[in-house]
């Protein structure tokens, strides 16, 4: 015999107040005897045993009354014919997706169905718990009741393919009952079918939020930087709601960059907001009540370390280029041809080939080496630049054949705005500036597209995207002997704008569970190992590493939204941010109606039902009988004995 509610029994200890009782009635008092009542004395003796005996069989049915009903509370019951022979293997699926930080009728689904599971699960029952992080195999309840309280909301989905199949490896055994406890997002009908196979049973426990309105930011990006500012876009979505005001904050660390109390409606809306160009690891926060986990968008903007530009001449050192290659932002050299070392050009970034005479091949294969690993290489001709040798070396990359130079004067008066180059440079179109000219220019053969281009509509500047390299070809000197140009305001956008593309700003976000990778600059031996430390988790994921960098991989970790700094022994190197996908904000989409399913309204139900089929319930019914049959000898004692 089993109990379902063995705590009852502590109700035995109630026994003590009729026994009690009966010591109360049985105290002895001193007689004493009167004359005239001297010939009562045989008759009290007989009444007096009587009253006795009464007395000790009331005692034992009102103890025997109680025990009855303390065992009926504590519902005793037997396993039922045949259980032993047909035990089913019990396997709870538990959603711990982050929908089920929704509010149902009785408080956060997760943390509600925890609780029902902790009050109805038997204490001697076996079974196994899966989550989509963990796996609790052949254990009770009492055993995990401190995990199953320590569980939490996490930004892998509820897959039941996967959760099947990690099932399926486990134990190939047959009759299973599985229990699905999940809110259904994201679930769909063919993954609940495959559960269902051999002998398996499917019971189905549908939660539902109480509240289907949902406010999240959905994702943000960099739009550009310019004069001093990161300009970022916000883009929240409204679920289930008309028109909300919300109240929206970036926060680099613990300061506040900005605020915004955008209102939102229902589908998707752009916040556009400007932040100070500087190195920031942030988030961005609204105040929404009912999910928390898209309520905070973590991101990363990094600048990149001073960009190295080497200027490869022949006629001594130009001084505009110190100008426009400030110290703060680049390392800039100047050297002369003869004294080149090819050593340090292959740790350049910018290159630029500014008015030779002649092209060496040593220099040619150096180059075309190192636009296969991605640079800028940028070529200026001079005034006595060997057309031949000009043409032989650029026609590598496929860049326009020169067919001549045109020594007639040109203006230089076409100014291609749109172009890549010349983003977020001008605010408006220009026309009424003075038009630089060069004395001696080249002739392209063909029509290229221009940044700059001549009045007769000749290409002065070109440009091309070669592999991972980004080349740019000038069609004549923009020194003084060959013309005006250096004097125009025009060369320190275009030099500088050039340089500048190799220093793209860091947007470092990742999602979590989806396959990327983060490619990390470090000259580390390959024996290091890289870690990833953030506020709630640190993790090494998997990496590989590569000339001059290491790969890392972030399918699987990290697990856990947040900033995190990348580490080599200690030391920060670089620093990402990982998100929550946003797969499952939307909590108005209809739910899996779990039509392969036994639904039961609640766990409750389920577990009472899955009692009443592995147990003769009919036990507690015997005993609450016996209390009442106990009861009527009670009063037939107190009738017929006197």
């Amino acid at each position: 015999m089993h109990f379902k509610h063995p705590e009852f029994f502590y109700g035995l200890f109630t026994l003590v107040i009729p026994v009690l009782v009966h010591l109360f009635q049985l105290r002895r008092f001193q007689p004493f005897y009167f004359t005239n009542v001297r010939f009562l004395k045989n008759l009290q003796l007989q009444t007096r045993q009587s009253s006795t005996i009464k007395k000790w069989l009331l005692l034992l049915v009102r103890c025997l009354i109680l025990v009855a009903l303390i065992t009926a509370f504590a519902q005793p019951f037997f396993e039922s014919p045949g259980s032993k022979t047909k035990a089913r293997e019990q396997v709870i699926l538990l959603d711990t997706s982050n929908s089920m930080q929704a509010t149902g009728n009785k408080g956060e689904l997760l943390q509600r169905s925890i609780q029902e599971l902790l009050e109805q699960v038997q204490d001697q029952s076996n079974f196994s718990l899966l989550t989509p992080e963990q796996s609790f195999w052949n254990t009770d309840i009492k055993l995990i009741q401190r995990d199953l309280l320590q569980l939490k909301t996490t930004a892998q989905p509820f897959d039941l393919k996967a959760l099947g199949q990690r099932l399926q490896q486990q134990t190939d055994r047959e009759g299973r009952d599985v229990i699905i406890i999940s809110d259904g997002l994201g679930v769909a009908d063919t993954d609940v079918a495959a559960l269902k196979n051999g002998q398996n049973r499917l019971f189905a426990v549908p939660l539902e939020a109480e509240v289907k309105e949902n406010c999240a930011v959905d994702s943000v990006y960099l739009v550009q930087t310019h004069h001093g500012f990161h300009e970022i876009a916000v883009i929240l979505k409204g679920y289930g709601i008309d028109q909300k005001q919300v109240s929206l904050a970036v926060y680099n660390g613990n300061k506040l960059l900005a605020k915004s109390r955008p209102v939102i409606k229902q589908g998707r809306q752009k916040v556009p907001l400007l932040l100070p160009e500087e190195d920031i690891q942030g988030r961005v926060e609204i105040r929404d009540a009912n999910l928390l986990y898209d309520n905070t968008y973590y991101f990363t903007l990094t600048h990149p370390e001073k960009t190295k530009v080497m200027v490869i001449g022949e006629n001594g050192v130009a001084d505009f280029f110190n100008r426009i290659y400030t110290a703060d932002q680049f390392e800039l050299r100047q050297v002369n041809l003869k004294q080149l070392d090819y050593n340090e050009l292959e740790k350049q970034e910018v290159v630029i080939l500014h008015e030779l005479r002649e092209f060496p091949v040593s220099l040619q294969t150096t180059l075309r080496a190192l636009t296969n690993k991605g640079i800028i290489l940028i070529g200026v001709p001079g005034v006595d630049t060997s057309l031949k040798s000009w043409s032989n070396f650029w026609t590598n990359w496929q860049l326009p054949t020169v067919t001549a130079w045109e020594d007639t004067p040109k203006k230089i008066t076409d100014i291609a705005f749109n172009h890549p180059l010349f983003k977020g440079t001008f605010e408006e179109k220009i026309t009424n500036f003075q038009f630089p000219s060069i004395k001696k220019s080249l002739r392209f053969a063909g029509n290229w597209p221009a940044a700059l281009s001549f009045q007769d509509h000749a290409p002065f500047l070109i440009g091309k995207q070669s592999g991972a390299s980004q080349l740019y070809v000038f069609a004549g000197p923009v020194s003084a002997n060959g013309g005006n140009f250096v004097q125009s305001p025009l060369i320190v956008p275009v030099f500088y704008n050039m340089a500048l593309q190799h220093q793209q700003i860091g947007w470092n976000v990742f999602a979590i569970g989806e396959s990327q990778t983060f490619t990390v600059p470090t000259q580390s031996p390959k024996e290091t190992v890289l870690q990833l430390k953030g506020v709630n988790e640190s993790c090494i994921p998997e990496q590989q590493h590569l000339s001059g960098s290491v790969r890392m991989y972030l399918d699987e970790q990290p697990s856990k939204p947040g900033n995190y700094k990348v580490t080599e022994q200690g030391r920060v190197i670089d620093s990402l941010s990982v998100n929550a996908p946003r797969t499952e904000s939307d909590l108005s989409v209809p739910a899996q109606r779990w039509n392969d399913c036994e639904v039961h309204p609640n766990i409750e139900s389920l577990f009472h039902e899955l009692h009443v089929q592995q147990t003769d319930p009919r036990w507690w019914q015997l005993f609450i009988v016996l209390a009442l049959l106990l009861l009527l000898t009670e009063v037939a004692i107190q009738k017929w004995i006197k």
